[in-house]
């Protein structure tokens, strides 16, 4: 698996060393409904409800999300239409287990490094819309009860459609599915 990665990471450095960087923006975000809380959702719905059909005892969870934190990186390119992004997300989820008497808590916390491409079609002194896309990796550990290893995931955010709004200070909020969330939205500065 690391043999696949050094080539992918020794590009992207080849590619920073001899880009020529006009701006330098720097983002804070949170964002809400991420591909993390769906999949465990649809995951843990699955097993309640085809455990509850073979067995006695009632099956459920409770999933809590914390919200999903990020912290963007994006540098635009010799072509202003195109900024390289960096970000680092965080999230955590507390799933809590019910099998007829029988409780299991447990936290899964998320850290994800992302690195991809935007692209903004309209740009305005004041306003941009753009779209792109990040790709990177999801490192899983757990705490509590749990029997689970930790585990590391390929990871994504697509980012469908986001309009960012000021200047040097900035808001911006993107709508899209992946690591970051389905909404994301927070604030900017740019340098």
């Amino acid at each position: 698996m690391k043999k696949i990665y050094l080539p992918f990471m020794f590009s992207i450095f080849a590619f920073l060393s001899n880009a020529q960087y006009k701006k330098i923006e720097l983002r804070s975000s949170v964002g809400y409904i991420s591909d993390a809380q769906i999949y465990t959702t649809l995951d843990k719905s699955t097993y309640s409800f085809f455990g509850s059909l073979f067995s006695k005892d009632q099956k459920n969870f409770r999933l809590t999300d914390y919200g999903t934190y990020s912290q963007d990186l994006l540098f635009s390119l010799s072509d202003p239409h195109f900024q390289l992004t960096y970000s680092y997300v965080f999230e955590r989820l507390k799933i809590t287990d019910y099998s007829g008497i029988n409780i299991t808590t447990y936290k899964r916390n998320m850290n994800t490094a992302l690195t991809g491409l935007h692209y903004n079609y309209v740009m305005k002194p004041k306003f941009s819309v753009y779209s792109g896309a990040e790709f990177g990796l999801r490192f899983n550990s757990y705490t509590g009860q749990t029997d689970k290893t930790p585990i590391t995931q390929f990871a994504y955010q697509i980012v469908g459609g986001g309009i960012r709004y000021g200047k040097a200070f900035a808001g911006f909020t993107e709508l899209g599915f992946g690591a970051k969330g389905w909404i994301h939205t927070g604030i900017s500065v740019s340098f």
